[in-house]
């Protein structure tokens, strides 16, 4: 008997409770967690967004004009179209300032056909494609 009360440890029992406590706990705190990183990542696309609105500006400033299609969109940010070589004072943005926080290329129109501005930037959410909602939503300027 004595060398049984002296024996130090944990019994099966204790530790398969300590498990589904944890358990729990996880399985009540996991989507709370998920949900605050859908939003910051869509906190981050607009981040994005603003800083490409900035950087547009700017373009605007030195060029005249918004980048067109012809120019490669948004990639006139980053490399001189060819009829602007003499004004264009880029790079205006870093490569990976045209890539939302899912790694998708923000979409770029101009003219705008979303909003009443002169042009649109998209991202289109975790899904990359148009439409959706919760991580996948698109997210615009507006």
């Amino acid at each position: 008997m004595k060398r049984y009360r002296q024996r130090k440890g944990f019994t099966l029992v204790e530790i398969l409770v300590v498990v589904i406590i944890i358990t729990m706990l996880a399985t009540m705190i996991t989507p709370q967690i998920y949900s605050k990183f859908v939003k910051a990542k869509a906190n981050l696309a607009r981040t994005g967004i603003a800083k490409l609105e900035n950087s547009l500006a700017e373009f605007l400033l030195d060029c005249g004009r918004f980048p067109t299609e012809g120019d490669g969109g948004l990639d006139a940010l980053r490399v001189a179209p060819s009829d602007l070589l003499e004004v264009w004072d880029g790079p205006y943005v870093r490569e990976h300032d045209l890539y939302d926080p899912w790694d998708n290329p923000y979409v770029y129109h101009f003219p705008a056909t979303l909003s009443d501005g002169e042009y649109d930037i998209i991202s289109y959410g975790a899904d990359g494609v148009a439409g959706g909602d919760r991580e996948n939503a698109d997210i615009y300027n507006n």
